[in-house]
């Protein structure tokens, strides 16, 4: 006898999938499989705190007020010509002789020479600081001596020299060289370069009358020789010194007119910390280690979590450097992103390969890749509220101030978001996407990828939805997007799905 038999065929049910914002940003932590797609796994370059992925910061040319109160005529100082620069400055000048504000940028040249241009001006240009000559990227310091400002230049390898902006600079070559100096109440503190476990201070507050002898009862200095290592920066914050230290903070306390002296360790890492990304930012320090941001009270320390631990493994950023403007931590960096791209400055020998600018208060931040910020400085007067860049390779002989046009001076940033890899809870099936929809009012690129095909399709902006049919197969499903215009906006993303359940 002859059985029939029966197949039972499983219609596939369709399902919609809906990105209704990219207002969630980056997740690392998360594992792909089980990550909402409401986060990115990667992206850098789009701005997506109002819910659509439009272009992200960029720079332009620097420009600087003619008056110190009168923000509406702008001018582009004229740079030392063929020189790449390396660090800059902003000396707050008061002239004595004029009896006005005179403050002026300042630059260090990867030729070892020191330039100052005249902020309000009409024609701002840079014109060489006379006799003076480091051997390695010196910091500077406003300073004010007997009512008069000043500004001092050291490094570790250097002779420190102060300028008062109106006559010669002083060398002063009978001092220690200082790799980090503050003031703090009626007291100096300053390291010492070579003597990294050294912090010197002194009631006399000229420092140029400061001796190499530590051996002088006139010439005090605190040793620290415990497992936070070498000192690398001394500041003043909230009534405290505060040194920091190659793995942590030690606290000094001072007492007004009196030579005691009080330390306390406060904070022990397994991380480094990055010596030029320590800054003050408002009622907290912030800095760079080895695992990602932390933020500093005055009495603890924690780790900014921004949920992207992942793109800080297996990176080094001694180079890394860091400013402070208008509630706005800024650190140059490297980052360890998970893709194969190639943007920008990573195309040849870089120091670092990103800016963050990072909310000090929400913790909410923006990732520029491919850009190597070597300097930068918060430059503040009555008319003008900005920051200051300068850069490596195609961009060293410029510098910069933030934009919000999704460009690099002349040159579009590379923009990019990158769902997670993931079986949609659906494991172990099949599925084909059968449908992308999405706004975009802009050119973009989108990248439907399963662990089995990939397919990218160009999408031509305009004002109304625009819809591609992939139809391509696999069991993990992801999304890039890709813009290379300057400009962005998209939304509104639904992708339609059929599974074939078991």
């Amino acid at each position: 006898m002859l059985y029939q038999k029966k197949f039972v065929f499983r219609a596939p049910k369709q399902i919609e999938l809906s990105i209704s914002d990219f207002k969630n940003g980056i997740n690392t932590e998360i594992a792909e499989n089980i990550m909402p797609y409401k986060f990115a796994t990667n992206s850098y370059n789009y701005n997506f705190e109002n819910g659509a992925l439009i272009e992200g910061l960029g720079f332009d040319d620097l420009k600087v007020p003619q008056s110190p109160d009168d923000p509406s005529v702008e001018n582009i100082p004229i740079l030392p010509m063929g020189k790449e620069i390396d660090c800059i400055w902003h000396f707050k000048h008061y002239d004595t002789y004029q009896n006005k504000r005179m403050d002026k940028l300042m630059l260090y040249t990867k030729d070892k020479l020191v330039y100052y241009a005249t902020m309000f001006s009409p024609l701002p240009m840079f014109f060489l600081v006379p006799n003076i000559n480091f051997t390695s990227r010196p910091t500077a310091l406003n300073y004010k001596l007997n009512g008069k400002d000043y500004v001092i230049l050291t490094s570790n390898t250097d002779s420190f020299v102060i300028w008062d902006g109106e006559s010669m600079p002083q060398v002063i070559t009978s001092a220690p060289e200082l790799s980090s100096i503050c003031v703090h109440q009626d007291k100096l503190f300053a390291t010492i370069g070579g003597q990294r476990n050294i912090v010197r201070y002194s009631s006399n507050l000229d420092p140029t009358t400061w001796t190499k002898d530590l051996t002088n009862p006139n010439n005090p200095y605190i040793e620290l020789n415990d497992a936070r290592g070498g000192v690398n920066k001394v500041i003043s914050f909230l009534g405290y010194v505060f040194a920091f230290r190659e793995f942590g903070i030690t606290k000094i306390k001072t007492y007004e007119n009196s030579s005691e002296i009080n330390v306390s360790h406060l904070f022990v890492s397994g991380n480094r910390i990055y010596k030029n990304t320590i800054c003050i930012c408002g009622d907290r320090i912030l800095m760079l280690t080895k695992d990602g941001i932390y933020e500093f009270d005055g009495i603890s320390t924690k780790k900014v979590d921004l949920k992207i631990d992942a793109l800080f493994q297996n990176i080094y950023n001694d180079q890394a450097v860091a400013s402070y403007h208008e509630g706005k931590y800024y650190v140059a960096c490297k980052l360890s992103y998970p893709d194969n791209n190639v943007i920008g400055c990573e195309n040849v020998v870089h120091s670092n390969d990103t800016l963050i600018e990072l909310d000090v208060k929400t913790h909410s931040f923006h990732i520029i890749r491919g850009v190597d910020v070597v300097s930068m400085t918060s430059l503040q007067v009555d008319s003008m509220s900005k920051m200051a860049f300068c850069f490596n390779s195609v961009y060293a002989n410029k510098l910069g101030e933030l934009t919000k046009n999704g460009k690099f001076f002349e040159d579009n940033t590379v923009k990019h978001w990158y769902s997670p890899m993931s079986d949609l809870g659906y494991p172990a099936t099949q599925k084909l996407i059968k449908e992308l929809s999405l706004l975009t009012k802009y050119d973009c690129n989108i990248t439907l990828f399963t662990e089995r095909q990939t397919v990218t399709f160009a999408i031509k902006g305009k004002n109304t939805n625009s819809k591609i049919k992939p139809n391509i197969k696999g069991e993990l499903i992801g999304i890039k997007v890709e813009s290379l215009g300057a400009s962005a906006n998209i939304s509104n993303a639904k992708l339609k799905l059929l599974v074939w359940q078991n």
